[in-house]
């Protein structure tokens, strides 16, 4: 569906591989929420799972190549010229994944430093605050709270 976008833009692989583990890390971390453990150990858990994963992916997207000659690794764009478009490669396959990793664990790491600069400029969880928010409202102070997902006032 999204193929096009590959031979196009070339750059579209590479924001894929930076915002796919960034958000993943997100649900990493606060699926471990329930967990007993420290907010730092849940930011480092969820960080080296999504690590992990960027590496079984690119192992993932060798395998298919090496059986199934899907060539998915390595960059090539389109080179419009007078009489139709080639297809050029800009990227060799090595190099590719290599930076494949390099912007997934970037953006998984962007993710948990985030997460720990958000939590350490407040004393209360992000959890915890919305619920005292929502306890301030004079429209929702009836309505029971629910700690997790986000969303904790329903009407």
């Amino acid at each position: 569906l999204l193929g096009p976008l590959y031979t196009l833009y070339p750059i579209y692989d590479k924001i894929l591989h930076f915002f796919m583990p960034l958000m993943f890390t997100s649900i990493a971390f606060h699926m471990t929420h329930n967990l007993n453990l420290k907010r730092k150990w849940r930011i480092i858990f969820a960080l080296f799972i999504v690590i992990g994963s960027v590496g079984l992916f690119e192992i993932a997207e060798y395998s298919l190549d090496y059986f199934f000659n899907l060539d998915l690794q390595g960059v090539t764009a389109k080179k419009f010229q007078e009489f139709g478009a080639s297809l050029e490669v800009v990227q060799e396959p090595l190099d590719d994944t290599m930076i494949d990793m390099i912007f997934g664990v970037l953006g998984a790491i962007l993710y948990s430093v985030c997460i720990t600069l958000f939590v350490k400029k407040r004393r209360l969880s992000w959890v915890e605050q919305i619920n005292v928010s929502c306890r301030a409202s004079p429209l929702v102070s009836s309505v029971p709270v629910i700690p997790f997902p986000p969303l904790c006032c329903s009407l």
